[in-house]
């Protein structure tokens, strides 16, 4: 199943999910000539919701795309472990991977990501295959894991992953 959105605003992602399950799906946020020439950053794949608190996500055996952003943008939050499994990430506009820890008191704890045998592929002049930020709040423990997961740049001089925020 391929599912496309040309769109490129934020606040029209191709999917916006708390928990649960995305399997088997090509998910591609697209530019095309019906895209506004100015756009505001559409993820393929967003979650950004208090939902995910104390739950479980996975996304597995999935290609996801964006020509706007990273393909999949988080907000994770306190007790969620999110899981992305088999999965071929590709931006062609910025990081293939965009992670943060929550900002809100309330929802800020140990978060959870695994990556297993993925690929991120920031296809393009100016991201870095994996992005973490920190909003350096007290008692955020942010814990990734990753396994057999390859990262990818068309620019050798850009790192892998980069790290914004407190102590890493």
């Amino acid at each position: 199943c391929i599912v496309k959105n040309h769109t490129g605003d934020y606040s029209y992602n191709v999917f916006h999910i708390a928990k649960g399950l995305l399997k088997n799906l090509t998910i591609i946020a697209e530019r095309t000539d019906e895209t506004p020439s100015i756009t505001s950053g559409e993820y393929a794949v967003h979650s950004e919701t208090n939902y995910l608190a104390n739950s479980k996500l996975l996304i597995e055996n999935c290609y996801i795309k964006s020509d706007f952003d990273a393909p999949v943008g988080m907000g994770l939050r306190a007790g969620c472990h999110v899981t992305i499994k088999d999965c071929y990430l590709e931006s062609t506009a910025n990081r293939a991977l965009y992670v943060h820890d929550s900002d809100i008191d309330e929802y800020v704890g140990l978060q959870w990501l695994t990556l297993d045998n993925c690929v991120l592929f920031a296809n393009n002049n100016v991201g870095n295959a994996f992005y973490i930020q920190s909003q350096e709040k007290a008692n955020s423990i942010f814990m990734i894991e990753m396994l057999r997961t390859r990262l990818k740049s068309t620019q050798p001089t850009h790192r892998f992953v980069n790290y914004y925020g407190g102590e890493s």
